[in-house]
């Protein structure tokens, strides 16, 4: 399809038909985009029933935002009520009830010692010894992973390259097992030559050596050995075949090689006049109420002129014919017309300058075609066509010389 059908008020944007039609950007005017359409149909299957239902996409549409205005509405309402909802605090619980003084009497706490005030400069002075301890812990410790750190480095580089060079060495191969053929084309070749030194011919060589004759002839061929042809034995003689009968002169046979004389004349006579009478003797046999109809044409009345009943039987024949092919679904042939217009105009063309392929390509016909037209089908003998079809013709006539 045109990306120009897709701009029509009649293209199904928002489809899953508009998708398979060759909508697939983001232009598509639909609410939603009929590639969204198709992803959601193959992979949604509620979407996909409403869709297959016959629902619109607009409603479709409406649904899930009403949905989703639920699902919002439903989580606020949640919200509100877990914000609202009181906490219990130590005022809320259930007064406790008093007991006597001796039995909630706690043991009293020593007084804390006095609050010793540093001046500023000692207080610097704590802070500053207290930073560079610190200091110097993480730096050894930073110098201990150092030291770790490059010694593991070393050991990877040391184990890197001895990997590397076990696996620039490659695995061992495995040995091959001997193979048991090995040398029998050689010794072949030995008993091809051999058996061919013996005047064999190459099937009696393949029978010997229980090989296939298209085998021993490429043995043979790559020895550069001529094949031993085996002549006919001449003890026992053959019988002669029977010469072939041909019927002479004053026969149908001899008229049909092409002898026209007054004897071959006269029995190609004869045998028309029994082939004739043989015909109507089959027409008068058929009863009358097969005359007319395609079975009569079956049981042997096959010439107008003999048959009794009109329309005849060659006719019915043709029309059962015409009406099963109709009935087949075979369209009927279309119209011909005279030939020989159409031909003049096309040697009239070329006589102006113009190739038979251009006057081809002006007016829509195979080139095949318009050879068979002026020059005749070469499996007919050269005969040029005595009718063309009618809408062929009216293209080729319509062809003017270009200039």
């Amino acid at each position: 399809m045109r990306a120009a059908d897709r701009l029509g008020d009649d293209f199904p944007h928002g489809t899953v038909d508009g998708y398979r039609h060759g909508c697939r950007d983001a232009n598509c005017p639909a609410p939603l985009a009929c590639r969204d359409v198709y992803r959601r149909y193959s992979g949604d299957y509620s979407f996909r029933r409403l869709v297959d239902q016959g629902v619109p996409l607009e409603d479709i549409l409406a649904r899930e935002a009403e949905e989703r205005a639920g699902i919002e509405q439903r989580d606020r309402a949640a919200n509100r009520g877990t914000k609202a909802r009181p906490v219990a605090t130590k005022t809320d619980a259930a007064p406790r009830t008093k007991t006597p003084a001796k039995a909630t009497a706690k043991p009293k706490t020593p007084p804390l010692a006095p609050v010793v005030k540093l001046d500023p400069v000692a207080e610097w002075e704590q802070a500053r010894n207290a930073w560079r301890a610190r200091r110097k812990a993480l730096y050894a410790d930073l110098r201990t992973a150092e030291r770790a750190l490059a010694t593991a480095t070393a050991e990877r580089d040391r184990a890197q390259t001895a990997f590397d060079e076990f696996a620039a060495a490659g695995e061992p191969l495995k040995p091959k097992a001997a193979d048991p053929r090995a040398g029998a084309r050689e010794r072949t070749q030995t008993e091809v030559r051999r058996l061919h030194a013996s005047r064999l011919s190459d099937a009696e060589i393949a029978h010997d050596l229980s090989i296939s004759v298209a085998y021993v002839g490429i043995i043979r061929r790559e020895l550069h050995l001529a094949a031993n042809v085996k002549r006919r034995s001449t003890a026992i003689p053959r019988e002669p075949r029977a010469p072939r009968q041909v019927l002479g002169h004053g026969t149908n046979a001899s008229y049909a090689r092409g002898c026209r004389c007054d004897a071959c004349k006269d029995a190609a006579r004869e045998y028309h006049r029994e082939w004739m009478a043989n015909r109507r003797e089959t027409t008068e046999m058929i009863a009358a109420e097969h005359h007319g109809t395609a079975y009569g044409y079956q049981l042997g009345c096959r010439s107008r002129e003999l048959c009794p009943a009109t329309p005849s039987c060659a006719d019915a024949s043709l029309a059962e014919e015409r009406r099963r092919r109709r009935a087949a679904g075979v369209p009927e042939a279309a119209p011909r017309v005279d030939a020989e217009p159409a031909r003049a105009h096309v040697r009239a063309l070329m006589a102006a300058g113009m190739t038979l392929e251009a006057v081809a390509l002006h007016a829509g016909v195979p080139r095949n075609r318009l050879g068979e037209l002026i020059y005749g089908r070469s499996d007919r003998g050269g005969d040029l066509p005595a009718q063309l079809e009618a809408k062929r013709a009216e293209l080729i006539l319509a062809v003017r010389a270009v200039a």
